[in-house]
């Protein structure tokens, strides 16, 4: 009887002491966001300081994060006693597609991050010439070209890809991108890795061609190795 006592005392004590205040949430640390603010990420993931972080569900919080397209992965976990860390990986915008009369945001895996009646982000590039016959934020949209289009775009550095105006899918040319001065380029349809090889030849290629100062209106990169320039 004294054993079930002192059994039954020592699980009352545990009870309490991890009913303690010691365990309420006091830090929720938010790593790797960049478009998005640390107080949208612990909306969206319903933790609340004071809570009991053993009460805490690391797959649930993450299940609930990756609701929001913005995310494409997540990692909840506890670090005991009262800290939440949370690690999240973004998907960025990458192009504007028309669509209904207004702007789709396009990530690099084709996901919808948002609608816009405006073109807001003035350095991503717009999608022209094809039809996206429906779409709604969070799933994943598609036409002619798309693997194509995004792993060529996702492939220039930031820099040269906010130079981009416009990105368009051909049944002649494949890809093809037009830069503000005029300069048209045609890439062709093929593999990701194949479409990367061509993003740093092209940035390599018209970065040469400005530091000579000629002015192109043309450049065929469809066989990778053999570039043709046009000049105007």
């Amino acid at each position: 009887m004294i054993r079930l006592t002192i059994i039954s005392l020592g699980v009352l004590a545990l009870f309490s002491f991890l009913r303690s205040p010691l365990f309420n949430i006091s830090k929720i640390q938010v790593n790797g966001t960049s478009f998005l603010s640390r107080e949208e990420v612990i909306l969206d993931s319903s933790l609340k300081m004071g809570q009991n972080i053993l009460e805490v569900s690391p797959s649930k919080v993450a299940s609930l994060l990756m609701k929001n397209p913005r995310i494409s992965s997540a990692s909840v976990r506890r670090k005991l006693p009262s800290t939440i860390l949370v690690t999240i990986k973004e998907r960025y915008p990458l192009l504007m597609v028309p669509h209904g009369g207004y702007y789709l945001e396009i990530a690099s895996d084709g996901v919808v991050l948002g609608v816009s009646s405006t073109v807001k982000l003035a350095t991503m590039p717009i999608l022209a010439g094809v039809n996206v016959e429906s779409a709604r934020v969070g799933a994943q949209i598609r036409f002619h070209g798309d693997k194509e289009a995004l792993s060529l775009l996702d492939s220039f550095t930031p820099s040269f890809r906010s130079r981009i105006s416009q990105v368009c899918v051909t049944d002649a040319g494949g890809v093809e991108v037009i830069l503000p001065e005029g300069v048209r380029a045609i890439f062709g349809l093929a593999p990701a890795s194949e479409m990367k090889r061509k993003a740093v030849i092209f940035e390599a290629l018209l970065s040469k061609i400005h530091e000579e100062g000629r002015s192109v209106r043309l450049i065929d990169l469809r066989a990778t190795d053999r570039p043709v320039v046009r000049e105007r």
